[in-house]
């Protein structure tokens, strides 16, 4: 889906980025193009980050508290909470408990990437000269 989503939005992005300049600035209008790029996929996946981070502790702090587990359970998973889905624990239900959790903060992130999809797609079908060519 990555991949499809690039390639629909990255390819016309920059046509209209190049064709918007002249060929004397057409070099920094790349460059800048490609710095505004990076820097967006930087900013989105370090908020993502901490929507998941958020998220799956939020979820494992009730997952938890509906849980009657000994200290030394919750202990351990209080450790390997920066871990996510990938801690581990020996405490059957406490596995469940993280990996509950981590779905929970996952899907936080999908629906967030799912409305921002949403937003682009309203902003270029409203953004589209149809009568301009």
């Amino acid at each position: 889906m990555l991949g499809i989503g690039m390639a629909v939005s990255v390819a016309p992005l920059t046509t209209t980025v190049m064709d918007s300049v002249s060929e004397a600035h057409a070099g920094i209008a790349s460059g800048i193009n490609n710095a505004v790029s990076r820097v967006a996929g930087l900013i989105a996946i370090a908020a993502l980050g901490v929507v998941l981070y958020a998220g799956f502790n939020r979820a494992l702090d009730r997952q938890l508290s509906a849980l009657d587990l000994p200290e030394t359970v919750r202990a351990e998973i209080d450790a390997q909470r920066r871990n996510l889905g990938a801690a581990e624990v020996s405490d059957t239900r406490g596995q469940e408990a993280i990996q509950k959790s981590f779905v929970v903060g996952y899907r936080y992130v999908v629906w967030i990437a799912v409305a921002l999809a949403m937003a682009s797609s309203a902003s270029a079908a409203a953004m589209i000269d149809r009568h301009g060519q």
